[in-house]
């Protein structure tokens, strides 16, 4: 079962912050802390798992980058964390990996994606770009939302051919 999903951003002021996880508040602090911890130390497209011990969680990541006019890089560096009952599936799993890459490849093709990281700066901007802000804010939750919804199914196919 799918305990959690986190999409990150590597904030170029502060560092890796969360921009939105499903279910919201599910995540002990302790996992948010250790999946920001991870994608500082990520800097290309990559996919990686780690077993967070304390709280007997697999976690399953995917870093990428998707354009923005917004940012000092031209793109926001970003992860998509999966985090997955200890021992129900293997993380490097061929049903896994196309879900969190879909993922990213529908958030990459979003216009203006990228304004959906400026949530938290939102008053810095001008009046008429705000709600544009809070549009792709919940358009990006829905992806998340999405992704959990399409894990959880391939989850329950893969545990029942077990």
């Amino acid at each position: 079962m799918v305990k959690a999903i986190t999409l990150l951003r590597l904030n170029p002021s502060v560092g890796p912050e969360v921009v939105c996880n499903f279910p919201k508040m599910c995540l002990e602090p302790s996992s948010r802390e250790s999946a920001a911890c991870e994608m500082e130390q990520v800097c290309d497209e990559n996919f990686f798992s780690r077993h967070i011990e304390s709280e007997r969680v697999t976690s399953v990541n995917f870093a990428f980058s998707i354009p923005s006019r917004w940012s000092r890089e031209d793109r926001e560096r970003l992860m998509v964390s999966l985090l997955l009952n200890e021992d129900e599936v293997d993380p490097e799993s061929d049903k896994i990996q196309p879900k969190l890459r879909k993922f990213a490849t529908r958030l990459s093709k979003m216009e203006d994606a990228f304004k959906a990281f400026y949530g938290r700066q939102i008053y810095t901007f001008p009046k008429e770009e705000r709600p544009n802000i809070r549009e792709k804010g919940t358009s990006v939750e829905d992806l998340v939302k999405d992704l959990f919804t399409d894990t959880e199914s391939v989850l329950k196919e893969v545990n029942m051919t077990l």
